[in-house]
């Protein structure tokens, strides 16, 4: 299995759970910031011959805009989860 799929397999079974908002926080960091691990994934562009550069970098884009997608949807989950909530408390 390509690294691209672990991390993928990995970040998403990691996002089915039942997670709080900082530790969505965290994967995303862990996923997106400076040094995670799609981020590593686009500096190896450069490295990958010229003829396998493109699906590659394909290939990320798509398993990056998965996992955003399913990051953004979790937080706003929560987020409406604990508006609810509070509203529940005012009522």
């Amino acid at each position: 299995m390509s690294d691209l799929k672990k991390i993928k397999e990995e970040f998403l079974s990691k996002l089915r759970g039942n997670l709080n908002l900082s530790e969505i926080n965290q994967i995303k960091s862990d996923l997106f910031g400076k040094n995670g691990l799609i981020s590593l994934q686009f500096k190896k562009i450069g490295t990958i011959a010229e003829s396998e550069r493109k699906k590659f970098a394909f290939d990320i884009n798509i398993i990056k805009g998965e996992l955003q997608e399913l990051i953004n949807f979790k937080i706003s989950e929560i987020e409406n989860s604990e508006i609810n909530e509070k509203l529940e408390k005012e009522k």
